[in-house]
């Protein structure tokens, strides 16, 4: 996709005098973890500039978005931060010159802390152009790049370096100083192959915004900060900033021919289709076109001009130094910079440090409150697990009542079966069925209350054995049941088959009944109950 911004529609318009400003973005989107901001207009303390930053993430885009999003404010914050010079007593313009470069390391380091405090472990690389003027100052980490190119037979330069491991001998050194490990992670015929890693992380680059766990392995969020300034006698300038996807394929003089006649919108659409011709280039794209033009109504910014010949210097590493010297001929409104004295230079990186102690500090007070809420959590969740042992434990006691008067029902049945036969009692067909009817009801209240054992013998391993043993005690019940049914059925049986005269003679042994005991009538109630 591609957009465009107009800054600055014409001289009148702009009461500060600056060139007036296009913008346009063009994008080939392949993972969806680029990001990308202009911010024209910007204001602090009554200074103009305008702000463009870029952000290739990796391992997700959470820290892409992040950066997009907090960048200009950690910028004017770190704008505020005390200094050697009294804003109210300086030149606003100047004390903005003196201290935009160690505000873009400021910013660097507040977004890097604040995003590392969202424990998230993606990450991205960064690039920022501040643009005062015809002051540009550049400050980035990782891979992605900014170009400046003023057109005019006057050659394209690179305004930020380039992080990666592969190219830089610096960087290995230092992060194997900084305690981590520098290699490739595969290996052809016993050499290494493939880009260059530092491990632990496993990051290509060697500084980043986020990528919590390469800072382990001295992967760092500082930015190298350079400065141009631009000369009156070139009639306007181009910023190109771009991510890895563009570079990988397109050096910097191809990019600068390549739209060198068109204006922001179809250069960035060019720029993004040239590295797409390229083989197996699958990365995101994302291009950022930023014009100053002499006349508004000029196309490019980089034609229709007499052929000036100025050469560009880039003044970089800055972000170890206060102030700088102008690499070329300044305008009539700004003076003569010097060196800050040691005192100065210690008093910025003790306002630097305590920054990051504090962005510091507010990580460690949110992983705090982080655990403190989820030992919380752990505690109602134990409390809960409590009672539901509670629950479990009367369970277990309501279970083993049951248990009990299962086996006194089941030694009363018994008793009354001993006794039944012992004094061999034939009751009538009635009370035989009565009772063949209770013990069925009796034999499925014990299923049931079995059911009922196992159901909470199964929530306590203990209980197992009792169940097993009631389990015992059921089925010899169930056999003597089974033996009792069968001889009532029998007796049945003989009582059916057997001839009614002979029936009686059995019954009256001198032709009158004999007479019941009372151990025969209390064995009768007994049964039928």
């Amino acid at each position: 996709m591609s957009g465009e911004v107009h800054v600055h529609p014409s001289h009148a318009e702009d009461p500060t005098g600056y060139p007036p400003c296009r913008v346009a973005h063009s994008r080939k989107v392949m993972k969806g973890e680029d990001k990308s901001f202009a911010a024209p207009g910007a204001e602090w303390r009554g200074v103009r500039f305008d702000a463009f930053g870029l952000f290739d993430g990796h391992g997700g885009k959470d820290a892409a978005d992040h950066c997009a999003e907090a960048f200009v404010p950690a910028l004017l914050n770190a704008l505020d931060a005390p200094g050697p010079f009294d804003p109210e007593r300086a030149d606003p313009e100047d004390v903005f010159e003196d201290r935009v470069a160690d505000a873009l390391v400021r910013a660097f380091a507040q977004v890097d802390a604040q995003f590392l405090a969202r424990d998230i472990h993606s990450g991205a690389t960064a690039t920022m152009c501040v643009v005062n003027g015809r002051h540009v100052h550049s400050a980035a980490v990782g891979d992605s790049l900014a170009t400046l190119d003023c057109g005019h037979g006057c050659a394209p330069v690179r305004l930020t370096p380039e992080h990666r491991l592969d190219t830089s001998a610096a960087e290995r050194k230092r992060i194997e100083e900084n305690g981590g490990e520098v290699r490739a992670t595969a290996f052809e015929d016993g050499k290494p192959v493939g880009p260059l890693r530092v491990w632990p992380g496993g990051l290509a680059v060697s500084r980043s915004i986020g990528d919590r766990d390469g800072k382990k392995g001295g992967v760092s969020s500082e930015p190298e900060v350079s400065a141009v300034l631009v000369p009156d006698s070139q009639p306007g300038f181009r910023l190109v900033l771009a991510s890895d996807g563009l570079w990988d394929a397109v050096t910097v003089k191809q990019a600068a021919q390549c739209g060198a006649k068109l204006g922001t919108g179809p250069c960035a659409a060019a720029l993004c289709k040239l590295a797409q011709k390229q083989k197996d280039n699958r990365d995101d794209i994302t291009v950022m076109v930023v014009d100053y033009l002499a006349d508004a109504a000029d196309k490019s910014p980089l034609t229709n001009k007499p052929p000036w010949r100025t050469e560009l210097e880039v003044a970089w590493p800055l972000s170890r130094r206060r102030r700088y010297d102008p690499v070329l001929p300044a305008s009539a409104r700004r003076r003569a910079r010097v060196d800050g004295d040691a005192e100065a230079e210690r008093v910025e990186r003790e306002a630097i440090e305590a920054a990051r102690a504090r962005a510091a500090a507010e990580a460690a007070r949110a992983r705090a409150a982080s655990l403190e809420e989820t030992a919380r959590g752990r505690d109602a969740r134990v409390d809960e697990a409590m009672g539901h042992v509670d629950a479990l434990r009367a369970e277990l006691e309501a279970s083993e009542a049951t248990r009990v008067a299962a086996e006194t029902e089941t030694s009363r049945l018994r008793r009354e079966l001993v006794e039944a036969r012992e004094t061999q009692i034939l009751p009538d067909l009635a009370a035989l069925d009565e009772m063949e009817s209770r013990l069925h009801s009796l034999a499925g209240s014990l299923r049931a209350r079995e059911r009922e054992v196992a159901s909470l013998n199964g929530t306590v391993e203990a209980q197992v054995m009792e169940r097993r043993a009631l389990a015992e005690e059921l089925r010899g019940a169930r056999d003597r049941e089974a033996k009792l049914a069968a001889a009532l059925e029998k007796e049945r049986e003989l009582r059916r088959r057997a001839p009614r005269g002979s029936q009686n003679a059995g019954t009256n042994g001198g032709g009158k009944d004999r007479p019941m005991t009372k151990s025969m009538s209390r064995a009768f109630k007994t049964l039928r109950y």
